[in-house]
């Protein structure tokens, strides 16, 4: 996940940008300048600035993990929708344990908490529009916010 925020930083406002929610608490994962932490390793994008533009997400069942946080990141910005479809429905953090026997099981420890307080596990995450033309009514909504060319 850490690799796929920091890429997108530059049009992530710099602050909480969702979070690691357990029974006990959140961990945030924390965007500051162009640079993620709390998601995995930290990371850093070579961008100079920040970008306030209108931000379209594309969703399918495809999008999956690191990519559903990525989406989650976004959800609830004033600039940002996503469109598609449901995702594949692992908005979770996992750690592996090492067996005595070298065997390794897969453990979930936390699921995904928006900026907007809905939490996400083992679920589809719904687009903020559900349809068949993603990036048609993506690109319609670019321009209903002043950005982009006609067709």
């Amino acid at each position: 996940m850490g690799p796929m925020l920091a890429a997108v930083s530059p049009l992530l406002p710099d602050g909480d940008v969702l979070w690691f929610s357990t029974s006990f608490h959140d961990t945030p994962v924390t965007i500051t300048g162009n640079s993620v932490q709390g998601g995995g390793t930290p990371m850093s994008a070579q961008a100079e600035e920040k970008f306030r533009v209108p931000v379209a997400v594309l969703t399918d069942a495809m999008t999956g993990s690191s990519g559903e946080a990525t989406m989650l990141a976004f959800r609830g910005l004033e600039n940002s929708r996503s469109f598609g479809g449901p995702t594949a429905g692992y908005a979770s953090a996992n750690i592996t344990v090492e067996m005595p026997d070298g065997a390794r099981i897969l453990l979930t420890t936390a699921h995904n908490k928006a900026r907007t307080g809905e939490v996400f596990g083992e679920n589809p995450i719904e687009p903020d529009m559900v349809t068949v033309s993603a990036e048609r009514a993506a690109r319609d909504w670019i321009r209903q916010q002043g950005c982009g060319e006609p067709d």
